[in-house]
C-alpha cells in the first residue's frame, strides 16, 4: 500500500481523528487528505509532469507534511532541503536534483535562486 493510499484509507475510516499535531496547529485525516489532493492537482495543473522534481525548503510543520505528501500524490519526486543550509549549498542541491520548482518558507526564500520559488501553499483553505 502506498503512503497516499494509506492517508485516503485513514481519512475514510476516521475522518475527524487528528492526523498530525504540533505546538502551532493540528489537522485531521480528512483535512489532510483534502489539502494533499488540492496541492497535487495544483502541481499537475502547473504543467509539472509525473516524475518532476519539486524542492521543499521548509521547517518541520504541518505545511511541510502537506507539501511532501502532495508532491508524492502527484507522482512527483520531493527534494527536501534542510532550512539550515546556506545559499551555495541550496544552489548545489537544486542544480543537481533537476528541481523545477521550490516551495520555500517566506523567511527562507531569499536563499533560493535558479528555480521558481513559491512561498505560500495553494491549500491555505485547509486551515
Amino acid at each position: 500500500m502506498l503512503l497516499n493510499e494509506l492517508l485516503v484509507l485513514n481519512a475514510e475510516r476516521q475522518p475527524a481523528k487528528v492526523a498530525v499535531e504540533t505546538a502551532e496547529r493540528s489537522i485531521t485525516y480528512d483535512e489532510l487528505a483534502h489539502c494533499v489532493e488540492r496541492l497535487a492537482r495544483h502541481l499537475l495543473n502547473r504543467g509539472l509532469g509525473r516524475g518532476a522534481r519539486v524542492a521543499v525548503h521548509w521547517h518541520n510543520s504541518v505545511e511541510m507534511l502537506e507539501l511532501l505528501l502532495g508532491v508524492f500524490r502527484a507522482g512527483m519526486v520531493a527534494v527536501p532541503i534542510n532550512p539550515r543550509l546556506k545559499a551555495p549549498e541550496i544552489a548545489f542541491i537544486l542544480a543537481h536534483s533537476g528541481a523545477r520548482l521550490c516551495f520555500s518558507e517566506a523567511a527562507l526564500a531569499a536563499f533560493v535562486n535558479g528555480v521558481e520559488v513559491v512561498s505560500e501553499l495553494p491549500t491555505r483553505k485547509c486551515e
